[in-house]
């Protein structure tokens, strides 16, 4: 799904993403926190990750609401692709977390765990909401960003680094900086109607094991601290993107650009994924019973697992961890 939509973005709709700072490394077990400004930020981050390493597109995982999981074919995907689906609810979530964090730690290869700390995107709406709940907690309010809601966030990374002791590591937290420059699709309708913004800037910064080390030391109100101190550098730096450079950094190693086999390669998943959805819409048209089978035994399938199970998602790491005797 990660491949199709980055030929979708880079050759229909012609999107230009710029990466910039460090380049994230698909050897590490990281965790990586972004600013939220639309709802399609991860899509286009899929696009930067093409552009690190093709493999960043198979290790990553994105920490969403619960809502999407059960969408129709991207949903159950992204089950099976084992996301992190959170209901906003911290005795729920929590569990979550905790589950999700142990998995990761314990399946012994590289991973990269997405996380939106603001937990919502950046609107008019939304930015009013978090100035008000930074005015009744005393806490610096931003330009360009909202309050990000520090509970998960903390939790999340304490329990990533408490597994570090026990030698289980995380590598790193990337921290990254979203932006557009241009026009911004806020929502899924938007793009589907065929707007796309010309540019997309994404900027990392990579906190390594020596920062980890300090962070394992601190406590829930001292990490919160720092992840806010890590928003107030990020709300600068979007500032002087916007008032007076439209660019940030200059990355060393990252280049803005495709070698020949990478567009290739992204040529040949365009061609297959054409290929594979005409093949539906004739058998949709021309093969009802197969059509009507198919998606029939889709959702029976997946409501079951997620009725019985709480999703696939959910099935996929109680059954790792239950055999490695992990987690209970």
């Amino acid at each position: 799904m990660a491949f199709c939509f980055k030929s979708l973005l880079t050759y229909l709709c012609k999107v230009r993403v710029v990466v910039s700072g460090e380049c994230i490394r698909s050897t590490d077990k990281a965790v990586l926190l972004m600013n939220h400004r639309t709802r399609l930020d991860w899509m286009f981050f899929w696009v930067a990750l093409f552009k690190y390493c093709p493999k960043l597109l198979t290790t990553g995982a994105i920490i969403l609401k619960s809502s999407l999981k059960n969408v129709p074919g991207a949903g159950w995907s992204m089950q099976c692709k084992n996301f992190v689906f959170l209901d906003r609810s911290w005795n729920s979530d929590k569990k979550t977390l905790d589950m999700s964090s142990a998995y990761y730690s314990a399946i012994g290869i590289p991973f990269q765990v997405l996380v939106f700390p603001e937990g919502t995107n950046f609107t008019a709406e939304t930015k009013e909401r978090s100035d008000i709940f930074s005015a009744a907690n005393k806490l610096a309010s931003y330009d360009y960003l909202l309050q990000p809601r520090t509970t998960g966030t903390v939790h999340l990374i304490k329990e990533f680094l408490k597994r570090i002791i026990a030698g289980n590591s995380l590598d790193c937290i990337y921290d990254i900086t979203v932006a557009y420059p241009d026009n911004i699709v806020e929502t899924e309708v938007e793009f589907i109607k065929g707007q796309a913004p010309k540019e997309v800037h994404f900027h990392v910064e990579r906190y390594g094991s020596a920062v980890l080390a300090s962070l394992a030391t601190k406590s829930d109100d001292e990490l919160a601290g720092w992840l806010r101190e890590v928003w107030e550098i990020k709300d600068l730096r979007l500032r002087r993107f916007f008032t007076e450079s439209k660019h940030m950094r200059a990355a060393v190693h990252c280049k803005n650009s495709f070698t020949s086999f990478q567009s290739a390669c992204l040529i040949l998943v365009a061609l297959f994924w054409m290929l594979t959805v005409s093949f539906f819409l004739y058998a949709l048209c021309f093969h009802s019973l197969f059509s009507l089978f198919y998606v029939a035994a889709s959702f029976i399938v997946f409501r079951f697992v997620e009725v019985k199970y709480g999703g696939m998602d959910v099935l996929q790491t109680a059954v790792w961890l239950s055999q490695r005797k992990i987690f209970s």
